[in-house]
């Protein structure tokens, strides 16, 4: 018992995270804003929040950042919780620019969408943008329960971070062990540590093919297509072929001393291959890239993966290694138990089966 209790700790955080993930409401934000286009006949902006209180948060307040220039609304109508038009007195010819549109109330406190915002041959009047910000103090939220981040593009999706990628590293640990026991193998010659690094090799690429699936669900509601041409995403599926031609490597050979050695230094070789695609190439010249911390996908900045959300992230990146590293151990044991029966005669197997 006192050896199973990282197990039953691991499978509790596993849970936790699982239903935080599912049940936590993200915090308020900007969903769209309609006809964002201000000019000298509509200088009103419609905009579409989501879990927003702009009927009801006190001390409402929208203004728009360019450059050093604000530019407070000069009158806001709430329709809804979720619904508000804000019109800006605006004049003068000037050039288009993207603006970044601020909205503040003591409920949601401040939410903004950057560029989200263009002027149409106008430019705000100087005395009106220029000295001092003409909004009040800032207020910061009064949350009295815990949020995800709410983030452009991700919206609810945001919740398949502590599944999507805790899987990752659950699968480059156990690789990782996979090539250590390779290396041991190696060094020392004992068969045992070949049945260490298959039975890690497989329960890897269990990790891989749900990490695999988990990114390109997340990718269709996101990206809007179930893959793209990104160097991450298409060296991950690398890596799995290579892993996949480890185990076809594996059941070529019949002799179990070559067998080990052979798949010792490709099983090597594939996590070099690993480290290359997944973490090397895709940092290496342009790319369209999408991840991480782009497309909007998180990354481990403070915007992209504030403290709450680490709060759930990193327990759930532990938990998974450690469930990972749980199945590995029961995998190794049947391949023991596997072998042994193989030392055995038919007759024999057939006797303790009975």
């Amino acid at each position: 018992m006192r050896k199973m209790w990282w197990k039953y700790v691991a499978a509790a955080v596993l849970f936790a995270v699982t239903v935080l993930s599912l049940k936590t409401p993200l915090s308020p934000g900007i969903l769209s804003v309609h006809d964002n286009e201000l000019s000298a006949d509509d200088a009103t902006l419609s905009i579409i929040g989501y879990h927003t209180h702009f009927k009801s948060g006190p001390d409402m307040q929208v203004w728009l950042e360019i450059d050093d220039w604000t530019i407070c609304a000069s009158e806001l109508t709430a329709l809804d919780e979720t619904h508000l038009l804000a019109t800006f007195d605006i004049s003068l010819p000037y050039k288009a620019k993207l603006l970044n549109l601020f909205i503040n109330n003591a409920q949601d406190g401040t939410i903004l969408q950057l560029g989200s915002v263009r002027t149409k041959g106008l430019k705000i009047d100087p005395a009106l943008a220029a000295g001092e910000k003409c909004y009040s103090a800032i207020t910061v939220a009064d949350h009295n329960h815990f949020t995800v981040p709410f983030r452009v593009i991700l919206w609810e999706t945001i919740r398949n971070l502590n599944f999507h990628v805790p899987m990752w590293f659950a699968m480059i640990f156990i690789m990782c062990m996979s090539m250590v026991q390779s290396i041991r193998l190696l060094a020392g010659g004992n068969l045992k540590w070949d049945l260490k690094s298959e039975a890690a090799v497989k329960v890897g690429l269990v990790f891989a093919f749900a990490g695999l699936a988990t990114g390109s669900l997340w990718a269709r509601f996101t990206w809007g297509a179930w893959w793209t041409a990104d160097k991450q995403l298409n060296g991950a599926a690398l890596v799995t072929l290579i892993y996949l031609a480890y185990l076809v490597l594996r059941s070529t050979v019949e002799d179990d001393e070559k067998r080990a050695r052979t798949s010792a230094v490709y099983n090597i070789f594939a996590f070099v291959m690993l480290l290359l695609f997944i973490f090397i190439i895709p940092r290496m010249g342009d790319s369209i890239e999408l991840h991480p911390g782009k497309g909007g996908n998180p990354a481990f900045s403070n915007y992209d993966l504030d403290n709450k959300l680490r709060m759930m992230f990193y327990p759930a990146v532990i938990a998974w290694i450690a469930i990972g590293y749980w199945i590995y151990s029961i995998r190794y044991r049947i391949s023991v138990l596997d072998k042994k029966l193989d030392d055995y005669d038919e007759e024999t197997v057939d006797h303790l089966m009975d």
